[in-house]
């Protein structure tokens, strides 16, 4: 999957012809979280430290994650169910989370012994604040209307028409000059760390 979305977005950013990458799955869960005992972590493999194995792990998360951020054209999230783990990591470096009525949020990594250090405790922090990132991070959920208060999802639409508003919210996207919409994902970035002066 990791593959599938590398891909995807080098072609958002090397295509003219495309203008928004949306990131959206179908079934019982946006995402479980990450397959730890189908990954290299749960290998008992004699010469490998925890440390190989933790950064064996991590650098392709934190490749597609610093890209999805990086790449001058928007990066759309659509959660219509629940988003734990790695998929919280990942929805905190896109551009805009839409959630669904029924989307909820979770971090339960505390609950194996780890903390979410793919981006969901940084990130998550920088978008919504040290008092909600202890929340998630500590192993608490939120619903899809907890996160928009909290600054995480920027709108939450009904079940029955979750599609149709994602797809009109990212033609509204395509809709605008395309060279703005670059400069004004960088410049916001930007502006951030600044201060006023």
């Amino acid at each position: 999957m990791l593959g599938v979305l590398l891909g995807a977005l080098e072609d958002l950013r090397d295509r003219d012809d495309l203008r928004v990458l949306l990131i959206k799955s179908t079934g019982r869960y946006f995402t479980a979280g990450i397959d730890l005992m189908g990954s290299s972590m749960s290998r008992k493999e004699p010469k490998t430290s925890t440390v190989n194995l933790r950064r064996d792990y991590r650098i392709p998360l934190h490749v597609l994650f610093d890209e999805l951020e990086a790449v001058e054209k928007p990066v759309v999230m659509a959660i219509h169910a629940p988003c734990l783990g790695v998929g919280v990591e990942m929805a905190g470096a896109c551009d805009f989370r839409l959630a669904a009525e029924g989307a909820r949020f979770g971090l339960p990594e505390i609950d194996i012994g780890v903390i979410a250090g793919s981006g969901g405790t940084s990130r998550f922090t920088r978008l919504c604040g040290i008092g909600w990132a202890k929340w998630l991070g500590m192993g608490e959920q939120i619903d899809a209307k907890t996160a928009q208060i909290a600054g995480f999802v920027q709108a939450v639409y009904p079940q029955e028409t979750f599609d149709q508003e994602v797809w009109a919210f990212c033609q509204r996207l395509v809709s605008r000059p395309a060279e703005v919409i670059g400069a004004v994902k960088l410049a916001v970035e930007l502006c951030y760390d600044l201060d006023k002066q």
